[in-house]
């Protein structure tokens, strides 16, 4: 049989049973329309460069190494009054709960059905990196070496008086003075180790161990002295990037689906939030960066096409009515909305 006559063998048959196909249409109408509310528009890089491009392929290498784009929570305010006053211990405890990193045995701030406790169980960040990481974590490295580098010269110490005391009495000295020259032979590694010790602490003004709540240690660690008090130095400006605000940066995983990206965004907001983390000194925080703005952009999409569908319809129906003066005069546009 030839095509057109196929065709028209077809449109005789639905003709002769038109209630059925206006059924069986109305269905698959309905059926195409419940599967396009499951939809969901993406901003993500893919819809911009294909996949097969060298620039997507290293961008995807990159976040597998690094993680991918950063959420970005700006601390504004004086950079003197956050990390010189108890308002760095806030962000430190801030920056742990957005890492989802909570120790065995320990109870989430907020807890279970808080923020902190849902990072944690999404385990949708890579890695944190912010002033009181920085911060604490420079001061427990001095410190670890501090301790490493005593106990090393006590080992020496050890080690030179034995070595003066076998050549005393190898000199044919007395017990007594063996063990004398040894006892000095011991003060002279101290000697030197406190030295060093006391030129290091003159030189970064430290007055002890460094500690989180240390402003002299702070200080010296974050400002720059040769230029106006409260700069911070160049080398630390992915962190410190002016005088009056600081960044943490939050690297998501880079397998997260959208609506995985979406969920620890609110999370985010929703920690900082938290009075746990209120600055005392007039700081604030704003959630930002290229995940968040990409977020919103596609929650902005979806309610503008809502929105847009919703108002042509409107306007179609309103046409429609005004210009057909028939008693089917809305049939077109059901058809046009089960056709789309």
């Amino acid at each position: 049989m030839r095509a057109p006559d196929a065709f028209s063998a077809l449109a005789r048959l639905l003709t002769r049973r038109p209630a059925a196909v206006l059924g069986v249409t109305a269905l698959l109408a309905a059926g195409g329309g419940l599967l396009a509310l499951g939809l969901s528009p993406s901003a993500g890089t893919d819809t911009l460069v294909g996949r097969s491009s060298t620039s997507y392929r290293a961008t995807q290498s990159f976040h597998e190494h690094f993680g991918d784009e950063a959420v970005i929570v700006l601390v504004r305010g004086p950079l003197s009054k956050l990390v010189l006053t108890q308002d760095i211990e806030r962000v430190l405890g801030l920056e742990g709960c957005l890492s989802g990193h909570i120790p065995a045995g320990v109870k989430a701030p907020g807890g279970p059905a808080g923020p902190c406790a849902g990072l944690a169980r999404a385990h949708s960040v890579e890695v944190v990196y912010g002033p009181g990481t920085f911060i604490n974590e420079s001061a427990r490295q001095i410190g670890d070496q501090f301790t490493q580098q005593s106990t090393a010269k006590a080992a020496q110490a050890a080690r030179a008086e034995q070595a003066a005391y076998q050549l005393a009495r190898a000199q044919g000295r007395s017990p007594a003075q063996a063990r004398s020259l040894g006892a000095k032979a011991r003060q002279l590694v101290y000697a030197e180790f406190t030295r060093n010790v006391l030129q290091l602490a003159l030189r970064y003004g430290l007055t002890g161990i460094p500690r989180l709540n240390d402003p002299n240690f702070v200080s010296t660690l974050v400002f720059d002295a040769t230029k106006t008090p409260g700069t911070p130095k160049a080398r630390f400006a992915y962190l410190f990037p002016n005088a009056n605000s600081a960044l943490v940066q939050v690297r998501l995983r880079p397998s997260l689906t959208d609506a995985q990206r979406t969920q620890t965004i609110a999370l985010v907001r929703r920690a900082v939030r938290m009075p746990q983390w209120a600055l005392t000194n007039g700081g604030s925080y704003v959630v930002t960066g290229v995940p968040v703005i990409v977020s919103d952009l596609t929650a902005s999409i979806t309610n503008s096409i809502l929105a847009l569908l919703i108002a042509s319809v409107l306007i179609m129906a309103a046409t429609l009515g005004l210009v057909f003066r028939v008693r089917l005069r809305l049939l077109p546009l059901g058809v046009a909305l089960a056709a789309s």
